[in-house]
């Protein structure tokens, strides 16, 4: 990526990239902090035409790669209990870039020793969880999740990065399989 640079604002309790670049950033964040939660479905476009699900924290638009989303649940809320997590959360709204399968792992988080859960709802919050997983990467604490799904081009996904208990540093990676 170009430029592009990771941020998290403690005292603002956001977290994301600065930098965009349409050359390599495609569907990356777009932003949508607290306030995006205002409804419970994939609301079509946002800024610069990305697809964007209003109730996720942050809108990923089809973003794949090994570390397409940064940062800490610290000072975010424990909106999801899906899969055993119980500690605060982080939501992104995810599109399916084509059809296939795909992994979706926290494997390359900072904190090795930070219990993530990751769990994957489809078309919205409180859509169907189609999958759930806490400790799958094993690690050398074995506490880091992964979880593999099937998706069809432009579905949509709400992937969220939660912990059995309390708040730590999460990297996402969504890859191709």
């Amino acid at each position: 990526m170009r430029g592009a640079v990771v941020v998290c604002l403690a005292a603002a309790v956001a977290c994301g990239r600065v930098g965009f670049d349409p050359r390599d950033d495609a569907g990356r964040p777009g932003g949508g902090g607290s306030d995006a939660r205002a409804s419970d479905d994939a609301s079509g476009q946002g800024d610069a035409g990305m697809q964007t699900i209003a109730c996720a924290n942050q809108n990923l638009g089809s973003a794949t790669g090994s570390d397409v989303a940064s940062g800490t649940t610290a000072g975010h809320a424990n909106t999801y209990m899906g899969c055993s997590g119980d500690g605060t959360d982080v939501s992104f709204g995810w599109f399916a870039p084509a059809d296939g399968t795909y992994r979706i792992d926290l494997c390359n988080s900072p904190d090795q020793t930070f219990d993530t859960v990751l769990s994957v709802r489809a078309s919205g919050c409180q859509g169907t969880q189609v999958a759930c997983n806490d400790d799958a990467c094993g690690g050398p604490a074995g506490l880091l999740s992964a979880v593999t799904i099937t998706a069809n081009a432009g579905a949509a996904f709400v992937i969220i990065v939660d912990s059995n208990v309390g708040s730590g540093p999460y990297q996402l990676a969504i890859t191709e399989q």
